[in-house]
């Protein structure tokens, strides 16, 4: 089957889940259900995408880039998105977009903002009026304790 009717199939099936999701389900049960099935054709949809990649389909060289980039943050937020079927809660480190998958949510617990997204930077002033920013250990959750010991080692 080529690759270009196969994509038109599960376009058609999303696009019918999608508008079955919205139309029809209208109570929390019911939308778990959706999002199972939509889980398992996105699912289906990353196989297929391997399957391509790793057979060796020419592709033009940026779109084979692409395709190889998605796949790998496929790879860990599919995880993601069953631990929050099963549970019903978020997973830690939760990618919240596709182009920028080094973002996740930070809860930070304040009054009127409990969650954040980004990363974490730390900002320490050279001389000369420069500002420098830096990310502590790709951004894992540190106190600002650690970024003033870490703005004095870089400075």
């Amino acid at each position: 089957m080529k690759v270009k009717t196969k994509i038109r199939e599960v376009e058609k099936k999303i696009k019918g889940l999608v508008r079955a999701s919205h139309i029809f389900a209208k109570t929390k049960e019911q939308k778990r259900k959706v999002g199972k099935k939509l889980f398992y054709v996105t699912k289906e949809i990353h196989q297929e995408l391997q399957a391509i990649l790793g057979s060796g389909v020419l592709l033009k060289n940026k779109a084979h880039q692409e395709l190889s980039r998605i796949t790998g943050i496929m790879e860990t937020l599919l995880p993601q998105i069953r631990h929050f079927l099963v549970t019903g809660f978020v997973a830690p480190k939760k990618i919240i977009h596709l182009k920028m998958s080094e973002l996740y949510a930070i809860v930070r617990g304040k009054a009127g903002k409990s969650v954040e997204f980004g990363l974490k930077w730390g900002i320490s002033r050279i001389g000369g009026g420069f500002v420098q920013g830096f990310l502590i250990n790709g951004g894992a959750h540190y106190s600002d304790k650690r970024f003033c010991l870490e703005a004095i080692q870089v400075h």
